[in-house]
């Protein structure tokens, strides 16, 4: 934004001093907000206690980035009701594949040296762990 890259102050009267002066006032106004957020929060929490971090979090977020206050309700919602439709189709279930690496590794563990001399023999190369 110009305003972060300019090093001189726009001449004084200007359309420009006005669009800075806009733009530094709605940056302190926030910041204000930000302070103010935090400082409920910190009353908030010692009254409530933890369950009251969300809250306060949700409330900073809101007063940093007031403009995304209504895009996050939408994908809140949107969250909401993909985990309810996954919720309600049951139980994750996870299967281990049939062959599992670890599987033939704790075999090959579990054998005794005559058996490993033998696939050794036959160029089975046996990794000892």
């Amino acid at each position: 934004m110009l305003y972060e890259k300019t090093s001189v102050l726009p001449p004084k009267g200007s359309l420009r001093e006005a669009l800075f002066l806009t733009v530094w006032l709605k940056r302190q106004e926030a910041e204000v907000l930000r302070t103010r957020v935090l400082a409920q929060g910190i009353v908030d929490l010692s009254e409530k206690g933890a369950e009251a971090t969300a809250d306060v979090f949700k409330k900073y977020a809101a007063s940093a980035l007031p403009f995304l206050a209504k895009s996050q309700g939408d994908t809140d919602k949107k969250m909401k009701e993909a985990m309810e439709k996954e919720v309600k189709k049951g139980v994750i279930v996870f299967n281990a594949p049939q062959s599992n690496p670890l599987q033939q590794r704790a075999k090959a563990i579990r054998m005794d040296a005559e058996t490993r001399e033998k696939l050794a023999t036959r160029g089975k190369r046996i990794v000892e762990v």
